[in-house]
This record gives C-alpha cells, structure tokens and sequence, in this order.
C-alpha cells in the first residue's frame, strides 16, 4: 500500500520494523540483522536506538554494548523532545539494564519518569514505560520501587490485552525476585511466562525464561 501511495522509504521503514520485531518473538532476528547492523545506534536514523536492542536480543551482547556505550557518551539527557523521546528512553533503559548500566540507570529514570503511563511506539507497540522504570529501578538496587512498578507496568499490559507485553513484564518481575531468592513468586510469573510463550510460540521469551531459570543473576 505504502509502494502504491509512492512512498517507498516508509513502506520499507515500516516493514522492516515490524519484521524485525516479530524475528524477535521467534528469536529468528539473526536472519535479519546484517542488513541493518552499520544502522544500529546511529542518530537520526529513526530506529537505529531499536537495533541496538535486537543486537542485544540476538545475542550479540558484546556488541550491543559497545554501541550503547558509544551512543551514551554523545548523547545529552534529556533527549530532544519529538515524538521520539519516549522510545528513546525506553530503548536506553532496556540496554542499562541488560548491560548492568547502574551508574547511568539513575538519570535515564528521571528523564523517562513522565512517560511511565505513554505506550511509546514506533512502527510497532513497545511496553509501558512504566516497564522500562521497573528495569532501572532493580539496576539501581531499589526493589520495593522496581516491584510497584512492574505490578503497574502488568496491570496496564493485562488492560491493553496485550499477552505478551503481559510475558515480557512477569519476566523481569521474575528476575528481580530471584535476585531477592523468591523463588516461589518468582516460579509462579515463569510459568505463566512459558505458557504465553508457547501458545504465542514466542520462542524469544522461552529461551530467556530458561536462561534466567538456570542464571537468574544474570542481566
């Protein structure tokens, strides 16, 4: 439709996106990412902060890293704010978390606090930002925090019927408790997980939910 309305850059943006994030459901992102890999954290490029998370979730950790470093030394906080903002946000609070950013997890929760309620999107649905505080509030060591969060973060997700947003917030809900040895809340929400999982057939969630059940200090 984008082709026949003659605008073929953002039928391709918008496609590309949206194959790339339901690569990441069946953890078959590999298959996509060489084509995109010079574009991941690179500015003006509208998901070039997304890449550098399905480098991440591909497995490239290393690299992933690297990009998020080189991202965060030149970028200011807070973001300009466009319409972008909030997925930036949520982006960079998802690679602080997953590379153990403690240090900068602080100041990305300040500047992302206002957007906790905003579904932030792109081309394609990202949780509540409300998530994304979760995550930075557990880098930081603040559990009771992290908690209230990831219980609004469910009940927004569960309200949107949006199962495997749903998924994606027990998961690290689960993975806070086990750093705190709950291991009995923590055993219920990955059930739960797994069974999303497998009915969705989001493979994504189940190989992170048996990485977490067998490392669960693990980013």
């Amino acid at each position: 439709m984008g082709r026949r309305a003659n605008q073929d850059a953002e039928a391709l943006i918008f496609f590309t996106e949206q194959m790339l994030e339901i690569r990441r459901w069946q953890d078959r992102l590999g298959e996509m990412l060489e084509g995109f890999r010079e574009l991941a954290g690179v500015d003006g490029v509208d998901f070039g902060y997304s890449l550098v998370r399905y480098l991440y979730d591909a497995g490239e950790e290393d690299a992933a890293a690297e990009c998020y470093e080189s991202v965060m030394r030149r970028l200011r906080l807070p973001p300009r704010r466009d319409m972008l903002t909030a997925t930036t946000l949520g982006n960079l609070a998802y690679l602080a978390a997953r590379v153990g950013d403690s240090e900068r997890a602080g100041s990305i929760y300040d500047v992302l606090a206002p957007f906790g309620g905003a579904f932030a999107t792109t081309t394609v649905a990202k949780p509540v930002g409300l998530h994304y505080l979760g995550m930075l509030a557990s880098t930081t060591g603040r559990e009771d925090i992290a908690e209230d969060h990831f219980a609004a973060a469910l009940a927004m997700h569960e309200r949107a019927q949006a199962p495997l947003l749903v998924a994606e917030t027990q998961l690290e809900w689960a993975k806070l408790l086990l750093i705190g040895a709950d291991v009995d809340r923590a055993s219920g929400l990955l059930d739960a997980v797994q069974s999303s999982a497998a009915f969705h057939r989001a493979r994504f969630l189940a190989r992170r939910c048996s990485e977490l059940s067998a490392r669960p200090q693990d980013p």
